[in-house]
């Protein structure tokens, strides 16, 4: 998944995640999913959702939950809206997803930690920082999220 930047849109600025390639489309589609459409998706949310972006810009989609069912949503991101997420092909998998997924949640805190006490511990061990250091978006404090 890529995230194209912005793109000016009703006069504002949008978050926009590339599902595909946008110029091939399919069944009608442009492969486009606007911050507007995730929040509508994820309005209408029983139960607890949580989006792992790992891509450069990825950051920018922080705010975008603010207004998308907070209370049900974490969400966690390789960098700011203006950073770079990184390939690892020793781990084959992005920077990212290794640190927060294969390192720590497996492997340091066996498989069962929350988000939130995985999201502390990995972005203590990843090894970039600046514009690409991971966020974090956490829609309701008061309890912790677990998968």
């Amino acid at each position: 998944m890529n995230i194209g930047g912005r793109r000016r849109r009703d006069r504002i600025y949008v978050q926009v995640l590339c599902m595909w390639d946008t110029s091939g489309g399919e069944n009608g589609e442009d492969g486009l999913i606007y911050d507007s459409e995730l929040q509508s998706m994820m309005a209408p949310s029983i139960s607890n959702i949580f989006i792992f972006l790992d891509h450069c810009y990825a950051g920018g989609m922080n705010d975008v939950m603010l207004n998308a069912n907070a209370a049900k949503v974490y969400l966690t991101t390789t960098c700011t809206d203006d950073g770079y997420g990184y390939d690892m092909t020793a781990y084959e998998n992005g920077a990212w997803t290794y640190y927060f997924l294969e390192y720590t949640l497996i492997g340091q805190l066996g498989g069962t930690a929350s988000m939130e006490a995985t999201f502390d511990y990995a972005s203590s061990v990843y090894p970039f920082d600046g514009g690409d250091t991971p966020q974090e978006f956490d829609g309701n404090t008061a309890i912790d999220f677990y998968l």
